[in-house]
């Protein structure tokens, strides 16, 4: 019942080979050895590239860190860090700490470096600890190479530092917090910020040398190697970039949940481990599948279609429209450089595009800007609908707004949610829309104005996407619920739908709906056909498209039918063919 309709779809995992893992929290590979913390309470080691378990100790640690050459391992806990050598686990140092530790880097036995809480960097050296305080908020991440630290806090901050030449350079890169460092064999160093961006900068310059775009969220992880830059985090994905001219490479795919560490062994293969239990290994210059629908720089976040045109906003800036009988590329009708976060449909063809930056945009061909808001919303639009003539948005400032869609001109709004407003529907009469909270809140009011009509809390975690189907709404949430309420928001039923997520669901005819999410999969669902909830969905197809998934788009065609574009977080996009019931 659901059909890919170009079958070019992306292998369901770009890591060639994989192994579980028991509750891991930190990895740190290097030369042949990877290290994780797992289980709560152990520090395990395995050799590379078999990854065959050697050894395992006792450890309650919460940072792992291993030397360039993978000779020594260091864990730190509560109240110290433990220096252990690899091949036989025997420890070779105990340094205490003073200070709780909140990064750690190891460059060899006695390389160690830590910051803390306090904007504190200590390094060990000479067998004693010698304390630096070059950073004012905590200190985020290391790293260490010889002499050379370097260190970024949670204020944006980045220092350099040349130990035996007594030299130190501060800068100052982006206003968010420094999630991750690495030196390169220069003394150059690269660091990546909590909005998804990396700079690469030189000591002595005053601007950053390179700047990398492509991840969306924070990254926990950055590694140099043979003129690949690799950074992954919570978008579960590998980014890869060109280390000379800056190009993107194109991002991997294969953890379902966000990546907590990576390394690379001695043979040259890239080794991660994941909240979603598994270690994997990855050949990083591979060249993996893609979707027909392809040629985004980052995921795909939003999704429409009229007739045979497909159009794909994305996290590069870019709204694409696509001709989907052929998977062809037609045309770029916007480009810019925050991400697209909402994408409509309006009468005579046009778009409006709402965007991270909370500007709103509506277009009545390429590049054909009709009018412009360039702060719609405070923070990022998260949401779009259409209403006889009126645009209406939600975006992070929990507002949901009315705007003239011939001019621009605000019209009302309403503050319906305390935290971030995700989504909105509207129902078919036009006469109450329901929107969707990152406190798991359902409301369903008038979207001109007045009381809130009803109210629930609704899932354990953000709504990402609500739709209704007649008389009901169904909503789907990140803690991968389905449920089905009344207008008076009173639950009639539920099913379990996404292991890791639910990001999207929208109504088709006939009382079925469909819904996609972070597991890859594309579900149709029934509501009803359950004695005990007569209005739970009920599963009747899938298919999993094998990467984690991020906008959805519907249109119904004639006796049941419908076409679904559906994007997911690589940066591709996928037709899809729902046959009649």
């Amino acid at each position: 019942m659901l059909r890919l309709i170009h079958p070019t779809a992306p292998a369901p995992s770009h890591c060639d080979a994989s192994i579980p893992l028991d509750s891991p929290r930190a990895l740190a590979a290097a030369g042949a050895w990877a290290f994780t913390l797992e289980g709560g309470e152990r520090l395990v080691a395995r050799s590379l590239p078999s990854a065959q378990q050697r050894w395992q100790r006792p450890s309650k640690g919460h940072l792992v860190a291993a030397a360039a050459d993978g000779a020594h391992v260091a864990v730190a806990d509560q109240r110290g860090v433990t220096i252990f050598d690899a091949p036989e686990g025997q420890i070779i140092q105990e340094p205490s700490v003073s200070r709780a530790v909140c990064s750690l880097a190891l460059d060899g036995a006695d390389g160690l470096v830590v910051g803390s809480h306090a904007g504190v960097v200590t390094v060990w050296r000479a067998g004693q600890w010698q304390h630096l305080c070059p950073l004012d908020q905590r200190v985020t991440a290391v790293a260490r190479q010889g002499e050379v630290v370097a260190a970024g806090d949670a204020n944006g901050v980045v220092v350099w530092l040349d130990l035996g030449a007594d030299r130190r350079e501060r800068l100052t890169g982006r206003d968010h917090a420094v999630t991750a460092i690495a030196l390169l064999p220069d003394a150059s160093l690269l660091a990546a910020w909590a909005d998804g961006v990396v700079q690469h900068w030189t000591p002595g310059q005053a601007e950053p040398v390179q700047t990398f775009h492509g991840a969306a969220g924070p990254i926990a992880s950055l590694v140099h190697h043979e003129g690949l830059i690799l950074a992954a985090g919570d978008e579960r994905l590998i980014h890869r970039w060109d280390a000379g001219s800056g190009e993107t490479l194109g991002p991997l795919a294969g953890h379902a949940r966000p990546i907590l560490g990576m390394g690379v062994d001695r043979t040259g293969q890239l080794w991660t481990a994941g909240r979603d239990q598994r270690m994997c290994r990855w050949a990083p210059r591979c060249d993996p599948p893609r979707p027909a629908l392809t040629g985004h720089g980052g995921g795909v976040r939003a999704c429409c279609l009229r007739e045979d045109s497909g159009f794909t906003g994305s996290r590069d800036g870019t709204v694409r429209r696509w001709t989907l009988s052929t998977g062809a590329w037609a045309e770029t009708w916007l480009r810019g450089s925050a991400a697209v976060t909402a994408l409509i449909q309006v009468p005579a063809g046009g778009l409006v595009v709402g965007r991270s930056d909370g500007s709103l945009t509506r277009l009545d061909a390429p590049q054909g800007q009709r009018w412009s808001l360039r702060k719609g919303h405070q923070g990022p639009v998260t949401c779009l609908g259409w209403l006889e003539g009126l645009v209406i948005s939600g975006g992070a400032d929990g507002a949901l707004r009315v705007w003239d869609g011939s001019s621009g001109a605000p019209v009302a709004a309403r503050p319906d949610h305390s935290s971030r407003l995700r989504c909105l529907a509207l129902r078919a009469d036009g006469a109450v829309v329901a929107t969707g909270g990152y406190d798991g809140s359902l409301v369903i009011a008038a979207p001109l104005g007045g009381s809130p009509i009803a109210h629930a809390e609704g899932h354990v975690g953000p709504v990402v996407s609500c739709s209704w189907v007649g008389e009901r709404v169904t909503t789907a949430g990140m803690d991968g619920a389905l449920r089905c309420w009344s207008a008076a928001c009173q639950l009639l039923g539920s099913a379990e739908a996404h292991r890791y997520g639910a990001v999207g669901v929208e109504a088709l005819d006939h009382g079925r709906l469909v819904s996609i999410g972070g597991d890859g999969r594309v579900c149709l669902w029934r509501l009803g056909g359950r004695e005990d909830e007569p209005y739970a969905p009920t599963l009747l197809a899938e298919l999993d498209l094998g990467m984690a998934l991020d906008g959805l788009g519907v249109q119904l065609g004639p006796q049941g039918s419908a076409l679904l574009l559906v994007g997911d977080r690589l940066g591709g996009a996928h037709a899809i063919a729902v046959e009649p019931p």
